[in-house]
């Protein structure tokens, strides 16, 4: 459907308060991408933008607002598995189309051909925008450095963190001390959400890239990127408490990862099982040919 021109600008203001999901770390645009679907698309639905290695059916709670025809509008998720959990738990309105991480990795747009140097280590600390800030201080940076150069004294670190934390200076220097890099993968959002920044629109492409350079990947507990690297085929393991003197609360993604996966808090894990049951996770099975996602997912042409 195709909206005229002097009505598309308030039409899309309107898209992009009752369904944002879809521009959180460019999400529709690498459908538009990897599907060579038009650039005028927009997604009427809810889109999961998070992996799990666990169907989620407390994805059933997100808001889904009616559209123009006053229906409820569809929760679209990455995989069959949360599709059908989340059908079992009593919401219907759900449809999985595969994460915009499986098109790519299905795609030419990402290189995901491992590194020959060898003992490159990623880190995922935690991180707390948002809703869940931690104002991370000199001593916190030091003894998430300190503490990783002591588990890993042969490897070559590298930390990956969260936009914001780019605006404290602190970690760039600590980071020259202990020779450590750091580096972030983009924004999650603009402002307006559609913005074509390459920050935003690249994060995904920029997140598979940063792993796909490092031979070992670490986090401090279940995390997106440790769902994608594993469907990547990489070595990753759990840190938890990277923190001195800090516990960390442990999510039920984390519990659930602790449960079926306890070797992963006591050295790295890297076996087939754990990588088709990420790519699962992420539907990597679950991608649609451009036809079949036109037809499977709500849209307008503005």
């Amino acid at each position: 459907m195709k909206v005229h021109n002097h009505r598309a600008e308030s039409v899309i203001r309107r898209i992009e308060y009752k369904f944002p999901h879809q521009f959180y770390y460019g999400a529709r645009e690498v459908y538009i991408e990897t599907l060579k679907l038009p650039s005028n698309l927009y997604i009427i639905g809810v889109l999961q933008h998070w992996a799990s290695f666990f169907p989620n059916t407390s994805l059933r709670s997100l808001p889904t607002p009616r559209s123009e025809s006053l229906k409820r509008s569809f929760l679209y998720v990455n995989s069959s598995l949360e599709e059908r959990a989340i059908k079992d738990s009593g919401f219907k309105k759900v449809r999985s189309i595969g994460s915009p991480v499986s098109y790519l990795l299905r795609s030419d747009l990402v290189n995901i051909e491992g590194i020959k140097e060898i003992n490159k280590l990623l880190f995922f600390p935690e991180h707390y925008g948002g809703q869940n800030p931690l104002h991370y201080n000199e001593d916190i940076i030091e003894g998430i450095m300190q503490n990783l150069f002591n588990v890993f004294p042969e490897m070559k670190i590298t930390i990956c963190v969260y936009w914001n934390d780019l605006l404290d200076s602190n970690w760039y220097k600590l980071a020259k001390r202990f020779d450590i890099e750091v580096v972030c993968a983009g924004l999650s959002l603009c402002n307006p959400h559609r913005l074509q920044s390459p920050s935003r629109t690249q994060f995904y492409c920029n997140l598979i890239e940063i792993i796909r350079q490092h031979q070992y990947i670490v986090a401090e507990g279940h995390t997106s990127a440790l769902v994608y690297a594993a469907a990547m085929g990489k070595p990753i393991r759990v840190l938890e408490n990277s923190i001195p003197k800090r516990v960390r609360s442990r999510t039920t993604d984390d519990w659930q990862l602790m449960m079926s996966h306890k070797e992963l808090y006591k050295d790295f894990v890297q076996t087939d099982t754990l990588r088709e049951t990420a790519r699962e996770a992420i539907g990597y099975y679950s991608c649609l040919n451009s036809e079949h996602w036109l037809k499977h997912v709500k849209h307008k042409l503005l």
